[in-house]
């Protein structure tokens, strides 16, 4: 199972409680780095950036690279069989670009 994390705080209107920020690893180094991305276009270029940068800056153990279009997934949200693969990383990156 794995727990989606909202990187931002916002008010839970339901509730009216804030909702905290996601928890953050100490470091990078080690870690290994989950890139999902939901193959629009330019989304695994800009991913792709984004793991070069990263892998320049700390030493990332591995990476676990997903694209949901490669994978015929264009549905809204990613199946359990990938969420489940990319609960295997220690973060994990998701973008969209267009």
């Amino acid at each position: 199972m794995i727990e989606i994390l909202d990187p931002i705080g916002y008010v839970d209107r339901s509730t009216g409680f804030f909702k905290a920020l996601a928890p953050r690893p100490g470091t990078l180094d080690g870690q290994t780095l989950g890139i999902l991305c939901n193959g629009k276009p330019n989304a695994d270029n800009l991913l792709r950036a984004v793991e070069r940068h990263l892998r320049n800056g700390y030493r990332i153990a591995d990476v676990i690279w997903m694209n949901k279009y490669e994978q015929g997934m264009l549905t809204i949200g990613a199946p359990d069989w990938m969420l489940d693969r990319m609960s295997q990383a220690g973060f994990v990156i998701h973008a969209s670009g267009d």
